[in-house]
């Protein structure tokens, strides 16, 4: 597992494992990243990333799985 992030712009492949045997394999853009250095204390550490190419049914699926791990907290 990589622990520094990659650089903005960065193409990457995600597996996502959504729990009760649920997976989900998506594309996605590296599209901004913070490290100690940068110094960007209003975002958190680490690197986000913008899903593409996301089918309606997977992202609906996301979605929720997002939306139920926000309601555990």
């Amino acid at each position: 597992m990589k622990k520094e992030p990659l650089p903005v712009g960065s193409e990457l492949d995600l597996h996502i494992t959504l729990g009760e045997g649920s997976d989900m394999d998506l594309r996605g853009t590296v599209i901004y990243v913070n490290t100690m250095k940068a110094g960007l204390h209003s975002m958190p550490l680490g690197m986000a990333v913008e899903f593409t190419d996301v089918r309606p049914v997977d992202a609906k699926i996301l979605e929720g799985f997002v939306k139920g791990l926000l309601i555990k907290k």
